[in-house]
């Protein structure tokens, strides 16, 4: 695995910034949007986009806001979620090892 990509694989998304790994977000990142997608549902995740649009209009959201709103719209807990896909590497090993949809879903609970 060359350099860069063991990089991308041990840093968490949330660390990119810090890491000049910005690039990665369009792959990880959408995948992380994908993931939260069919774990919160069509509505539920149409419904944190549309609070995300009109809340931070005038500022960036930040992820520690972006979860909050989430949890918020959804009325659901999704740290466990958050701690493996934004905060976390757990998503690289699941990327890497072409782990079924469904079966990530089911990490998270219904």
């Amino acid at each position: 695995m060359p350099l860069d990509d063991r990089q991308v694989f041990d840093t968490p998304i949330a660390g990119y910034g810090e890491k000049e790994l910005g690039r990665h977000s369009y792959t990880k990142g959408a995948w992380s949007l994908y993931v939260l997608y069919r774990l919160v549902g069509e509505k539920s995740f149409a419904l944190i986009i549309r609070n995300m649009l009109k809340e931070f209009t005038e500022r960036g959201i930040n992820f520690s806001e972006f979860q909050k709103l989430s949890e918020r719209a959804t009325k659901r807990n999704l740290d466990k979620f958050f701690k493996e896909w934004v905060y976390g590497t757990e998503s690289s090993q699941l990327l890497v090892d072409k782990i079924p949809i469904a079966d990530i879903m089911r990490r998270y609970g219904p």
